[in-house]
């Protein structure tokens, strides 16, 4: 556990605003715990008697930014410091005192509070016990009743900080797990987002399951618990070998989809819900509210691997299959690729499993070989077709392109000629041309 004062007077952004803040102001919550725990806070919490905005316009004179409310029913304000997007919000003091405001929070190890000197450490409820112990454990009932959100955040920061839920805490997280649905979905998706953003999915999976919390989230049932569980649990071991079969793969993993959920954690989260949803990216994601790119991606990775683990695989995929799964499923080349390895693993373990795996580093080396490059200088466009074949605009123009970009995966032709005469060949004559 590192020495408070120590880490306070050593933190730029707190060096800055200390001489301006007025007097019976609190930095508390999470960015407390941070510093206890020697991490550097991102975001800063302020509990202060004076109007929040005034503080927070102090604070943005002193360090730049901008300042503006963010809740004028809670009287929050918020200063936004865009070089390194660092936040830090000013909340007015509840319950009469410090010690009061501080047993209104969540759990214990995010109700600290110290002035912005670091020099005393305000802990009415024994935190920093449980912050030595790595346990997470709710302040009380009543407090989880006030924001059902706070039953998943016991859930989130476990697996975030690698701690342990208190039993009891588990109890009433289980009880309350039905208060969920009071809960706006952009909050959920947040906290769900930050779990999922760590090394421990899978945890925070089980977690979901043992506390109640996947049947208030994922609506749609996917699947018994144990094959979800264990679909995950593939596709995150798969994550990890497939650059073995599959090099470069695991490159694409950590874009962001939208704002916090990266594609390999999208990834799981489509494995988690494929082991028995039709719709995987239906219904059961509408309580995270995804952006319509993430939901579109679970989607297209599960029918892709599907799509995949239906073509004929020995002795090797034809290229013209090959590349039509891939012109299909182009958003999400590598989710799908390790998606399939991973349902083949569970589906049809053995010698077809191993023939799956073959097949995808086959698909992988012709999207790498073959796709891309004929993506990037493709032989004809919708226009030359119109003009030479006299075809009119509409869906038959993109039917002929696809038609000629998997002849050529299959080395029919080569040149923009050879099209020419491959579609002339399997084009009625326009009348009059």
């Amino acid at each position: 556990m590192h020495d408070l004062s120590c880490a306070v007077s050593t933190n730029r952004i707190l060096a800055r605003i200390l001489p301006v803040l007025p007097a019976g102001t609190h930095l508390v919550g999470g960015c407390v715990r941070d510093l206890l725990l020697g991490v550097e806070p991102s975001d800063f919490d302020l509990v202060a008697s004076h109007p929040s905005m005034e503080v927070a316009s102090r604070i943005r004179d002193a360090v730049g930014g901008t300042a503006f409310c963010i809740d004028r029913e809670r009287g929050v304000a918020r200063v936004a410091i865009e070089r390194g997007g660092i936040l830090i919000d000013v909340s007015p003091l509840r319950g009469g005192d410090i010690s009061q405001d501080l047993r209104l929070r969540d759990i214990t190890i995010n109700a600290m509070a110290c002035p912005p000197d670091g020099h005393r450490l305000i802990d009415p409820l024994d935190g920093i016990q449980d912050l030595s112990s790595g346990i997470i454990r709710l302040i009380s009932e009543q407090n989880l009743l006030d924001d059902p959100l706070r039953g998943l955040r016991c859930l989130r920061f476990a697996v975030q900080l690698g701690f342990v839920v208190e039993p009891h805490t588990m109890e009433l997280v289980r009880l309350h797990a039905g208060t969920l649905s009071k809960v706006a979905a952009e909050r959920i998706k947040q906290e769900v987002f930050k779990a999922l953003s760590t090394d421990r999915c899978l945890e925070f999976f089980s977690l979901l399951q043992s506390s109640g919390h996947d049947r208030e989230i994922f609506s749609v049932a996917a699947g018994g618990a144990g094959a979800a569980l264990e679909s995950c649990r593939r596709a995150e071991r798969f994550m990890h070998e497939a650059p073995e079969h599959l090099p470069g793969i695991t490159d694409a993993f950590p874009e962001e989809l939208e704002h916090g959920m990266t594609r390999g954690a999208a990834l799981l989260l489509a494995a988690y819900l494929a082991s028995g949803a039709h719709d995987p990216a239906g219904q059961c994601l509408d309580r995270l509210a995804p952006s319509a790119r993430l939901r579109q991606t679970i989607r297209d990775a599960v029918a892709g691997a599907r799509a995949v683990s239906r073509m004929p695989l020995l002795p090797a995929p034809a290229p013209r299959d090959m590349h039509r799964v891939l012109a299909d499923f182009e958003g999400c080349v590598p989710e799908m690729l390790v998606l399939a390895m991973s349902l083949a693993r569970g589906d049809r373990p053995g010698a077809t499993a191993s023939s799956m795996a073959r097949a995808c580093t086959a698909i992988w080396r012709h999207y790498r070989d073959c796709y891309l490059p004929q993506r990037a200088h493709p032989l004809l466009t919708g226009s030359d077709i119109a003009c030479a074949l006299g075809v009119a605009p509409g869906p038959r123009i993109g039917e002929l392109l696809r038609e000629v970009e998997e002849a050529r995966a299959e080395g029919l032709i080569e040149t923009a000629g050879d099209a020419f005469a491959y579609l002339r060949a399997r084009t009625d004559p326009v009348p009059g041309s």
